[in-house]
């Protein structure tokens, strides 16, 4: 390559693993229901949707179920915020593991944030 050609860009899928505890489901419902109360329904007029009927279906899709609630208020997008990389989506699955009411293997939140900082760093080497 000669020194005016840009570097070709390399694309990677990263896999990471975030166990979540939910100390209160019933927060967890409600943040989900206000934010189902806030969204913005692109309506389809050629099947007669009414936005009505479609907040209602979200809103039923999160009653007594943690992990839609999850679903909807997670966001990963925001979570790449390093120099020089671009995001393209995300994808991700919500799993229930354990009983309700077990111990989670994390002690706190902190700790699986230092945790995911210092990978991410890992990841991205050095600032550029």
């Amino acid at each position: 390559m000669t020194g005016n050609e840009l570097t070709p860009r390399r694309k990677f899928i990263v896999s990471a693993e975030i166990e979540l505890e939910v100390a209160d489901v019933a927060a967890l419902e409600r943040a989900a229901l206000e934010y189902i109360d806030g969204m913005v329904f692109v309506l389809d007029d050629s099947f007669g949707q009414e936005e009505d009927d479609l907040r209602a279906a979200e809103r039923d899709d999160v009653a007594d179920n943690p992990a839609a609630a999850l679903s909807l208020l997670l966001d990963l997008d925001p979570v790449i915020d390093v120099r020089g990389v671009e995001s393209h989506g995300s994808r991700m699955s919500i799993s229930e593991i354990g009983e309700p009411g077990q111990e989670a293997r994390w002690t706190n939140s902190a700790d699986l944030l230092v945790c995911a900082r210092s990978c991410l760093k890992e990841f991205a080497g050095p600032p550029r």
